[in-house]
């Protein structure tokens, strides 16, 4: 209804900049949601983390392990429950039932929670709809985040009667390896087939470490910098914290050492032993050590990727084989070369759908937005959908890499099928249509774009 899309739902977008499983998912054409899903959450700014999670196990540290007891959410300010039981049989309410307990964990920017319910939700044997409801969480400094006549925000999903046991695996890389050099402000992208779980494939290194899951190297030293999660949990991509100049809008430009040879490695997680389940690829912890999806299972990296002796084709040797083996086995990883170039060129945009004033848009049309060259996707959570009304309908981001044929960029399908540039995806809800017998201006969208999203 009016108010479920243009008020609550609002708050996706401006406030909440994604979730997994998105609203209403599994999407057409969209895989289902199985019943050992986490539920993740990545907020726009850093969240007071006592009023999302309850320490637990007394660390002083929210969303942490401590011999072997994990932290759980916050069940009186994050409620998940069977949407036809109703929120009074949120799961984690009862703290005499430990079989309902919900675990989480928080990333270090403490913007991203990651969920995981103890056992499976749903049913074996028939799909059936969840809500996920937020009420009472701060920013970081006290102010409440969900403010207004809606004090909350809540979403639905619904759960299939399946487990997934499948192991995820890369689709793509930028850059590609190649015997050719590449400027050292190159974009360094890792995209998967399917969404991951954040914490396990995001973090901070620095000089006195952090983050391992994925490095980047010259030699024996990784590179310090950022790895972000973005495009609805498929990609990563990594930002060096080694200034080298400036763009043409003034903001600073981060580069990679200068005419080296670097090495991109994503590690897999350590397996569990469960005898029970034959080439089973859940993670032994649901702390990984390693890149994980959803559903915690650990990555069929296949080793490293080459470029063929002809040039024209890409090696992954030993291969991926849809099973999970763990590390060093499915550890995936490249390399590339760099030159001492910057390069500062502007990206332009290319097209934009659905075309500048165009009229009778349809209520679910795809907003897209093409550039002339690659660019950073996780840039894409600065895009910005904008309204004459007073309600606006959530919205969140995504983007895809494509090729000279305008085909997305899938290792092995299309050659080496090198991408060449980006197009942005604004997913949102409903765009509001005036009724026939309503006295109403018409709705008028405005996607924005402005310097935060770079190349």
């Amino acid at each position: 209804g009016y108010t479920q899309d243009f008020i609550i739902g609002g708050f996706l977008g401006p406030v909440i900049e994604s979730h997994y499983p998105k609203r209403n998912a599994p999407w057409e054409g969209e895989p289902p949601i199985p019943r050992n899903t986490k539920i993740i959450i990545t907020f726009r700014e850093a969240i007071k983390p006592l009023t999302i999670i309850d320490d637990i196990n007394g660390s002083g540290i929210y969303g942490d392990l401590i011999a072997g007891v994990p932290d759980q959410i916050n069940s009186e300010n994050v409620k998940i429950y069977a949407t036809s039981d109703g929120e009074t049989k949120a799961l984690g309410m009862d703290p005499n039932n430990a079989e309902d307990d919900v675990y989480a964990s928080l990333s270090g920017d403490k913007k991203i929670i990651v969920i995981k319910p103890k056992n499976y939700i749903g049913s074996p044997v028939q799909d059936t709809s969840y809500t996920v409801k937020l009420s009472g969480i701060q920013w970081a400094n006290g102010d409440q985040i969900f403010t207004g006549a809606y004090n909350y925000y809540d979403w639905q999903f619904t759960v299939s009667s399946e487990v997934d046991l499948t192991p995820p695996q890369v689709e793509s890389v930028i850059p590609l390896p190649s015997g050719s050099a590449y400027p050292r402000n190159i974009i360094v992208q890792i995209n998967f087939n399917e969404a991951i779980d954040p914490i396990s494939a995001s973090g901070i290194f620095n000089k006195d470490g952090g983050f391992t899951h994925i490095s980047i190297s010259p030699d024996q030293n990784a590179i310090t910098g950022e790895f972000r999660i973005a495009n609805q949990y498929k990609t990563v991509e990594f930002f060096s914290d080694s200034q080298c100049g400036k763009n043409p809008c003034g903001a600073p430009i981060f580069c990679l050492p200068a005419s080296a040879t670097l090495q991109v490695l994503a590690k897999a997680a350590t397996l569990a032993e469960l005898n029970a389940v034959p080439n089973n690829p859940q993670a032994a912890s649901i702390f990984p050590d390693g890149v994980v999806d959803m559903a915690n299972n650990s990555l069929d990296g296949g080793g490293e990727l080459t470029t063929s002796p002809s040039g024209q084709s890409l090696i992954l040797s030993p291969k991926k084989d849809g099973k999970a083996e763990g590390p060093p086995v499915d550890n995936f990883y490249w390399s590339f070369k760099t030159t001492d170039e910057v390069k500062d060129t502007a990206p332009k945009i290319s097209t934009i759908t659905p075309s500048a004033k165009e009229q009778n848009v349809l209520q679910d049309a795809l907003v897209t937005i093409t550039f002339d060259g690659l660019m950073s996707l996780s840039s894409f959570s600065n895009l910005v959908l904008k309204t004459n009304k007073q309600y606006n309908v959530w919205y969140t981001a995504a983007g895809v890499n494509l090729n000279s044929k305008d085909k997305p960029v899938v290792l092995g399908e299309y050659g080496i099928g090198a991408a060449i540039k980006t197009r942005a995806e604004i997913l949102h809800g409903a765009f509001w249509q005036k009724p026939p017998e309503l006295n109403a201006t018409d709705a008028f969208y405005y996607p924005f774009v402005s310097s935060k999203v770079i190349c």
